[in-house]
This record gives structure tokens, C-alpha cells and sequence, in this order.
């Protein structure tokens, strides 16, 4: 989280939820990789970019847990709720959005705010419709550190702050290791140090080296075990023990799969064009876009990083 956001986060909320805030900041560090070779010795540094300010990491169930503390005081708050389609009403001279759920409930305002992630059913609906998948594979894994000695025998570079390097035939790892929250002066690891890793795999190597494309392998729900067993059959290709290291540094708490994504930047004239070929509440100008809902990202979205 960067300054611009602990702004934002410091003028909306209270005191004592601003403190909780604070107390739950990580350790900071550039917010921008270092780019290096496969062994993780740093070439570039893209946090001396001006454009890459200091960030520091918040866990972010957390955070979500600190920004409900007062919604949920005031019985604003309602879970479980699946969208599934909206229309636009008129009461005499005024205008608003009516939006449905799954289990027949419905809500009634002004303004939608579409934050419904990667897989935004809204951006769907009102015919946005800008992602797509791309031939990008992508395995995300995260560890839980057990032993402070874990933390110091990984390479310096990512100790300092994440990593990114190329493998060659469109593939690249990122690694970025989250240390504990500032109250904690005595050490650099507490039991909630997390080390996250990324492999990102053109689809034409991964089919050549396993021999199958996994958008048609994982189809269904897929088994950790079996994914970390092929994120580390990929990494035999590179004969970079270093990389191996990394990848089973402690035992993997969760990971995932997911095909990146991709998107195109809406025109300004979108809404207009979207009311002409999916109907007259389409484009709907009451809808707006936020996050992950309009931008690109893996499929991975339950990883909880």
C-alpha cells in the first residue's frame, strides 16, 4: 500500500480504526521488482524508477476486517449475496438502478459500484465486456515461514524486496516476501512472514515440456499437491537450484492456477455503443467500474494474497 492509499485510508476512517491500520503494516519496501538473473542476482532495480514509490504490505483479510468495523455497526453490511442481473427504474423524474440476487432479494439506488473482481458479472451485463484470456499459464503459491532461519538463507535480492526474471520462451517468475508488521523490533520474522511466488508459463512450453495445455487439464477443481508437483516438474527445465530453493522454501500453504488476462481500454463512447446492441439498460451510465472488475488479472482470485 502506498502513500496515496494510506491517504485515502487516514482521511475516511476513524481513529481507532486508523490505529488498527497502522499497528497491521508490514515492513516497507520498494513496491517495484528488481530484475534479475536466474540464479537472483539483481541487474535493474525498477524501485530507482521515480514512478515505483515506497509501499508497505497489509494482510488483506485484515484490512478487509478493520474497513467493516463500522459498516457493519450500522447493519449496512450483507454477505452471500450473488448478482445476477439489474434494470434501470424511473419513479416520475427520477432515475435509479434496481439490482437482483440469486436468492430472489433485491436492492434499489443510485449508483452501482462494480468492485466484483475478475470475474465481474457486471461487466458482462452491461455489454463492457473488455477481457479476455490470454496463452499465459500461471501457477501462484504462497508459504507460511516457520523458522526464522528459512527467511535468512533466501537470496539476499528477495529479502530486500520482490524479484522478477525471465526463463526464456515467454516465461517469468516473480517472488516477493512479505515480513512481519512494524511492532515487532526485535526480528525480521514473525509466524505470519509469507513468502509468495509466481510462475508465469507461455502455454506453447508448457504444452511442449509436460505435453498438455492445462486450461483443458484443470478444468475442474484442482489438487494442490498435483500442482505444486508440476510447478516444480516446469522448474526442472531451468537447472537453477536457486529458483528450486525458493519454490520449496517451507511447506506451500495454498496455491492456484489461472490463465492471465488480458484487457482492452474501454472507448469513450462505450456505454452508448453497448445500449445499441445489448438494449436500452445496457452501458448503463449508473454502473461504474472498479479494480479488478475492468483490469486485467489471473483467474487465481481465491489465493488471498
Amino acid at each position: 500500500m502506498g502513500e496515496d492509499g494510506l491517504t485515502g485510508l487516514r482521511t475516511c476512517l476513524q481513529d481507532p480504526e486508523w490505529n488498527l491500520v497502522k499497528r497491521n503494516l508490514g515492513v516497507g519496501s520498494k513496491s517495484a521488482p528488481q530484475i534479475c538473473d536466474r540464479n537472483f542476482r539483481s541487474f535493474f532495480d525498477l524501485g530507482h524508477l521515480p514512478t515505483y514509490p515506497e509501499s508497505m504490505p497489509i494482510q488483506r483479510g485484515r484490512l478487509r476486517e478493520i474497513l467493516l468495523i463500522q459498516p457493519e455497526g450500522h447493519n449496512i453490511i450483507h454477505y452471500s449475496k450473488l448478482l445476477t442481473n439489474y434494470q434501470i427504474i424511473h419513479n416520475a423524474d427520477r432515475e435509479q438502478i434496481q439490482v437482483f440476487f440469486e436468492d430472489g432479494s433485491d436492492a434499489v439506488g443510485d449508483l452501482v459500484i462494480a468492485a466484483d473482481g475478475s470475474k465481474s458479472k457486471l461487466n458482462d451485463l452491461t455489454g463492457l465486456r473488455n477481457r479476455y484470456l490470454t496463452d499465459v499459464r500461471c501457477i501462484t503459491a504462497r508459504i507460511k515461514l516457520t523458522r526464522p532461519d528459512i527467511v535468512k538463507s533466501l537470496p539476499p535480492t528477495l529479502q530486500a524486496g520482490p524479484v522478477m526474471f525471465g526463463l526464456g520462451q515467454r516465461t517469468v517468475c516473480f517472488s516477493s516476501l512479505y515480513l512481519p508488521v512494524l511492532d515487532d523490533s526485535q526480528s525480521v520474522y514473525r509466524k505470519n512472514s509469507t513468502l509468495m511466488w509466481a510462475l508465469a508459463v507461455g502455454a506453447d512450453f508448457w504444452k511442449n515440456t509436460l505435453g498438455y495445455d492445462p486450461e483443458d487439464h484443470f478444468k475442474e477443481k484442482v489438487d494442490q499437491q498435483e500442482l505444486f508437483e508440476t510447478a516444480l516438474d516446469l522448474a526442472e527445465h531451468w537447472r537453477t537450484p536457486v529458483l528450486k530453493s525458493v519454490l520449496t522454501a517451507d511447506p506451500v500453504a495454498s496455491i492456484g492456477y489461472g490463465a492471465f488476462r488480458s484487457s482492452i481500454k474501454p472507448n469513450l463512447t462505450w456505454r452508448k455503443e453497448a445500449k445499441i446492441k445489448y438494449g436500452r439498460d445496457a452501458g448503463a451510465d449508473r454502473i461504474w467500474f472498479m479494480g479488478d472488475s475492468i483490469h486485467a488479472m489471473t483467474r487465481a482470485i481465491s489465493m488471498e494474497f
